[in-house]
């Protein structure tokens, strides 16, 4: 079923406890009867224009006639209605029935009264009276612009248009929120009770639309949420993770306010907006902050005691869900004023998992073991910059100076700030020299510093008493930026840092490149001997540390920063080093021989040689495998394996080399090993015609006539000693069998032992050739042919093929016979004698390939193809 969203609350209204009596509530049914009577009166009421009329029950005895005006009608179970109530100025109703779930909702607003649907679990459903402010703000005023604007900091703006259309705060974030400032035609939401809005364009300068971008984007700095004035981008969002905020003079959805939001509506599937209608960037910018916040599910922030819906703030502090037009500082809130009418916890609401946007991540390290480099140039200039995330975040960075004055500045976003800044000071040994912290928002620091490595850490704060002149550091939240000058300071650059010290501290902090270095060269610049504690390692790269000079002795790689080799037990014991990138320093590798194509009589002896080298480290093994099944390894140079008793077949032969960090190269090629003939059959007798050898296999119709035969056309054969061949009348191993040793010369009259002959010239249609342990004596022809009859069917061997273990039955369950395994050249390979019929056997040790499995009961031998994963 296609589920409709559900337009429960409207936003700008403090969302309070409310308790109803059951005389408060009415039952008026199911949810399915509901669906029908509805769909029934609107089917019976249908006017021109597609207008209908409803009846709404508030109770046994009252019900309210309303008028549809807007219908969205989804499969069998699901509607969505809106429309006004009939003879009731500035009235409305909002109703959606999906299945077993009824929302909505009834506005009087002349009468200050609303009423609610609600259903349970079982489908049953509610109408009850609630507050009207628990689902639409009937008296949020719009802001006196003078006013607002003059509490508003000052910034450079650009007034190109191109820049104004282009905005984003956060690229790639996962929502986002378009404020949509050049109009927009809304229809088919639950706004002016279902009727189309056409909104005009917002009567803000490219100046304005740019600052009210900037204030939001700041006020949602902490979340991974994507502020943008570009229509691509916002589309590229599923409906889901994204929000219009429209700012318009187009105030119909309602009237004298400053904005209007339905609440948790960013969620929604659907292109449900919210509205901002004053003019001016700051009361517009608070303005969508606070109308956004809705759509994330906020009430407002209000207060008690005196009663008020929105409250105004205290000194320079405003919540934004409450009224922050007339305010420098107006920051998200979880009630810590005093008599305030909710604790929501507006952080934890927009961050939580309900609406899958989250925070952004933390850019800077909490503590001295993660600080981050100041950037300082050649003069001392510094030019760093951060996001404050969360509440108590702490983003922490470190410098060398040689020696001098710092004068260092932390100041909070340009325009409408929300971070208030403490910055500290710290020595080599997280000491705090000193802090800052005036009464306004930015930070300064000013100090006469020794040489060495220092720490400079910022975060939020609050100002006052949070319950009734200030505010807490709860919302301090935000960009900011370091700049001034460093004296003598240094910000080491390279792909690996190096210092004296643990946690990244000491008299030295160097930074080198790639390569190798030696005691002079680390010397050189400035790393004295074996006083390395600590390492900063740039991701995709590692570095190696050797015992002793010219990259000897016993060495550890690492591939993260080390905050103290003290636990790694290289502390102070590094004469030279390698600095190498992860990703790229393969081993360079190739077999020299066999060379690729090879060719081997079976069985064979394979002896694979190996090069291999790598240019910044050592091989530590090679590996051998034969396709994925490995065969061994060496880890010595030069690198070899002799691969011995290969049998017949083709087989793709890999060598790995692995270096001392774990890189791998491959190289491969191909050999073939042919199997001997084991025998030879001619198209005329006395091995005249075609002439084709046939290795041990077996032979189908089909695959003969690949091999040049003709069906039906053997007149004569030569069968090898060690070998035997059966031959079959019929295709596929079926039909009379006859076994061969030695040579025939003519197939027309073959003898039999007893005297008989039989004529078996141009008489077979498929062969099996297989190695035989009875061995031919005599070279008289046609001394050794007897009829065959092939018992292997009753010979079962499960699974086959088989990976290690397998179970073989012959006769009944607990008979005795010896077992023999050939491989394809008759070498035995495995014996088990006394085995019983349904044993478990292991053949793990065996290597992967075709093998022939022999059983004797003493009274008869059976050979069955045995194939070996």
């Amino acid at each position: 079923m296609h589920k409709l969203n559900l337009y429960l609350l409207v936003g700008l209204c403090a969302i309070t406890s409310v308790t109803y009596g059951q005389d408060k509530r009415y039952p008026i049914g199911s949810s399915s009867n509901m669906l029908s009577n509805v769909r029934k009166q609107i089917t019976a009421t249908q006017r021109p224009g597609g207008l209908s009329r409803l009846q709404l029950k508030l109770s046994s005895s009252v019900t309210l006639p309303a008028s549809v005006k807007f219908r969205r009608s989804a499969g069998s179970g699901a509607e969505q209605l809106a429309g006004s109530i009939e003879n009731d100025p500035n009235s409305s109703f909002y109703l959606v029935i999906d299945g077993q779930s009824v929302y909505g909702h009834i506005l009087l607003q002349n009468s200050k009264k609303a009423y609610k649907y609600v259903s349970d679990n079982s489908g049953a459903v509610f109408v009850e009276e609630t507050n009207i402010d628990n689902i639409v703000c009937v008296d949020y005023t719009k802001a006196n612009i003078a006013e607002a604007e003059a509490s508003a900091s000052d910034a450079p703006v650009a007034n190109a248009p191109a820049a104004v259309n282009d905005l984003q705060s956060y690229p790639g974030g996962n929502g986002c929120v378009l404020l949509d400032f050049d109009g927009q035609y809304v229809s088919g939401t639950g706004w002016n009770n279902g009727n189309p809005i056409n909104a005009a364009p917002a009567n803000l300068s490219d100046a304005d639309k740019e600052n009210v971008w900037k204030l939001i984007s700041e006020d949602y700095r902490p979340f991974h949420l994507n502020v943008t004035t570009s229509e691509a981008v916002f589309n590229t969002y599923p409906k889901t993770k994204r929000m219009r905020c429209i700012f318009t003079p187009t105030n119909t959805a309602a009237p004298g306010a400053g904005g209007v939001a339905y609440l948790g509506s960013f969620r929604w599937n659907d292109d449900t907006p919210c509205w901002v209608f004053n003019g001016g960037a700051k009361a517009a910018g608070e303005a969508g902050s606070h109308e956004v916040g809705h759509t994330f599910g906020l009430s407002h922030d209000g207060r008690t005691s005196p009663k008020e819906e929105y409250y105004q703030g205290q000194g320079t502090w405003a919540p934004i869900m409450g009224v922050g037009y007339y305010k420098s500082l107006v920051q998200w809130s979880k009630g810590e004023y005093a008599n305030a009418s909710t604790t929501q916890d507006d952080l934890a609401i927009i961050a939580g998992t309900t609406y899958g946007v989250g925070y952004r991540a933390d850019d800077y390290g909490n503590a001295i073991s993660g600080a981050a480099s100041l950037t300082i140039d050649a003069s001392g200039n510094v030019n760093n910059a951060g996001v404050i995330e969360r509440t108590g975040d702490v983003d922490m960075f470190t410098f060398t100076t040689n020696g001098g004055n710092l004068n260092l500045t932390f100041n909070p976003n340009a325009y409408t700030p929300n971070l208030d800044i403490i910055a500290t000071l710290y020595n080599n040994n997280g000491t705090a020299i000193t802090s800052s912290n005036p009464a306004a928002l930015n930070a300064a620091i000013s100090s006469t510093l020794a040489a060495g490595t220092y720490y400079v850490s910022v975060t939020g704060t609050g100002s006052g008493t949070p319950s009734t002149t200030g505010y807490s550091n709860y919302a301090s939240l935000g960009n900011y930026t370091i700049t001034g000058t460093i004296a003598g300071g240094s910000t080491p650059t390279g792909i690996a840092i190096f210092y004296k010290d643990c946690n990244y501290s000491g008299s030295f902090a160097v930074g080198l490149n790639a390569g190798s270095y030696t005691i002079a060269q680390l010397t050189a610049k400035g790393i004295t001997n074996k006083d390395i504690s600590s390492i900063k390692i740039t991701p995709g790269y590692e570095v190696v540390l050797y015992k002793n000079d010219n990259l000897g002795g016993a060495f550890a790689g690492f591939t993260a920063d080390v905050a103290c080799l003290v636990n790694n037990g290289w502390n102070d014991s590094t004469a030279s080093l390698r600095i190498r990138a992860v990703t790229n320093t393969l081993p360079a590798i190739s077999i020299t021989s066999p060379a690729n194509g090879s060719s081997f009589a079976s069985p064979a002896s394979i002896t694979i040689n190996v090069n291999a080298t790598d240019g910044d480290g050592s091989i530590s093994k090679v590996a051998f495998y034969n396709g994925s099944t490995k065969l061994g390894e060496d880890a010595s140079s030069p690198y070899s394996y002799t691969w011995a008793n290969v049998g017949g077949g083709t087989y793709n032969i890999r060598a790995v080399a692995t270096d001392d960090r774990g890189a791998t190269a491959t190289a491969q090629i191909n050999v073939a090993v042919s199997n001997p003939s084991g025998a030879t059959v001619y198209k005329h007798c006395n091995y005249g015609g075609y002439a084709i050898n046939l290795p041990v296999g077996t032979y189908t119709v089909n695959q003969l006539i690949a091999l040049g035969a003709v069906n039906d056309d053997i007149s004569s054969l030569r069968v090898n000693s060690g070998y035997e061949a059966i031959l079959y009348r019929d295709n596929n191993f079926t039909g009379p069998a006859y076994l061969f040793k030695g040579n025939f010369a003519c197939l027309v009259s073959v003898g039999l032992s007893g005297g008989t002959t039989v004529n078996l010239n141009d008489w077979a249609s498929s062969v099996v050739i297989r190695q035989t342990t009875a061995q031919i004596t005599s070279a008289d022809e046609e001394s050794n042919v007897y009829p065959f009859i092939d018992h292997s069917a009753t010979l079962k061997i499960s699974p086959n093929p088989v990976n290690s273990e397998m179970v073989v039955q012959y006769g009944n369950m607990g008979d005795v016979f010896d077992l023999k395994i050939f491989d394809v050249n008759g070498g035995i390979v495995f014996t088990a004698p006394r085995v019983l019929s349904g044993q478990h056997i292991n053949i793990a040790s065996l290597r992967t390939g075709v093998y022939f499995v022999r059983i004797n009961n003493g009274k008869e031998t059976i050979t069955k193809k045995l194939i070996k994963r």
